[in-house]
């Protein structure tokens, strides 16, 4: 199918860079187990492992760029954002696999006691688990991401109602300065922690993370002029160029490096959206690529209780075994992943998403009716 045959609500490259988050972020999991076996042969490969968790911030400029892309597209259609279908397409989107992946881990831990602290249930359901990671309690770490993106929701697209594009444009420029200086400060003095008594740290918290969503939300709001841009410089391999400058600025330790990633990581983004056909973006338009990023958020919710939890995980059962041994343990670890990915998200999570999209449809005829 070609790019222009699919929905109009289709960006391309998007679900290819998915796919590379959601292998990055497995494979930093993995780092731990892979160190309990002693596979690491040199520090220049433990960092490169380590370093891999940022997937989730390619994640989070991913989610910022395309909820503020969609919102900008029903406003140009319809003239207006609808608030109550924007929040019932998330909640029927994020809830189910959560919902499914808590009463799973419910059932285990009648067989498994101490597998989940009871309040990581009320945690997780609350957005919270981002405020708690310093909490004893580890089968639901994953949740601090997203904790992070249900919070920008919350603040997001009403501003960009509010505001509108170009107002909006300039509160998130603010927005993304504010919070690398906030970041800066609380890294260096620690305040949050002096405030609050004890402190999540500033990889997880809301206040010190929203920034890499706001500047996918930028990249959104100025895709036109970034289009412009990339039509002039065509022949130039800037999607190489991008990526090799983030490779750098990690291996260096660059100063402030988040904030430099925050710039790198939506204009990699754009550099394929605005140029699909180039090389780079027509290897992330294979269709196993886009297969799985389709999936990557309901592997993205299940990949922690099998690759990090001792309890549940063959791998970390595997300990001391042949490394022929540990590698078949861990493929049956993917595996079973992969099946309850697929299973939730064909079962639970595609019939209640269409569901939602249904329901802010309705909602939106009804009041265009009466009006």
């Amino acid at each position: 199918m070609t790019l222009a045959a699919r929905q109009p609500t289709y960006v391309p490259t998007l679900d290819g860079w998915r796919a590379i988050a959601i292998v990055a972020v497995m494979a930093s999991h993995s780092r731990q187990l892979v160190q309990a076996h002693g596979l690491f042969p040199s520090h220049t490969v433990e960092s490169i492992f380590s370093n891999l968790r940022l997937g989730v911030d390619l994640f989070f400029a991913i989610s910022g760029f395309l909820i503020t892309r969609l919102l900008v597209q029903e406003s140009t259609r319809t003239g207006t954002i609808s608030l109550r279908g924007f929040y019932i397409r998330r909640a029927f989107r994020i809830l189910p696999v959560i919902v499914a992946y808590l009463f799973v881990l419910a059932l285990m831990s009648l067989r498994l006691p101490g597998l989940v602290a009871p309040w990581e249930f009320l945690a997780t359901m609350l957005f919270a688990r981002n405020y708690l990671m310093h909490w004893p309690g580890h089968t639901t770490q994953q949740f601090w991401s997203l904790s992070v993106e249900e919070h920008f929701y919350l603040f997001w697209p009403p501003m960009l109602t509010l505001l509108g594009s170009k107002k909006a444009l300039r509160a998130a420029i603010f927005g993304v300065v504010a919070i690398a200086i906030w970041r800066a400060v609380d890294s260096r003095y620690h305040v949050f922690g002096r405030l609050f008594s004890e402190d999540a740290g500033v990889l997880y918290r809301s206040d010190t993370r929203c920034d890499a969503l706001l500047a996918g939300a930028i990249a959104a709001l100025a895709l036109d002029q970034a289009q412009a841009l990339f039509n002039r410089i065509r022949s130039f391999p800037i999607t190489a160029c991008i990526f090799i400058a983030i490779v750098v600025a990690v291996a260096a330790r660059a100063p402030a490096l988040p904030s430099v990633l925050i710039v790198l990581f939506p204009l990699l983004i754009l550099s394929t959206i605005c140029r699909p056909f180039s090389f780079a973006g027509r290897w992330l338009e294979a269709r196993p690529l886009r297969w799985l990023g389709r999936l990557s958020y309901s592997v993205y919710v299940w990949q922690t209780l099998f690759l990090q939890v001792p309890q549940v995980s063959f791998s970390w059962r595997a300990m001391g075994s042949s490394p022929a041994h540990l590698v078949g343990a861990y493929l049956f670890d993917l595996g079973l992943v992969f099946a309850c990915a697929i299973v939730s998200n064909k079962v639970v999570e595609g019939p209640l998403r269409r569901k939602g999209r249904e329901l802010a449809e309705a909602g939106t005829a009804s009041r265009a009716s009466a009006s």
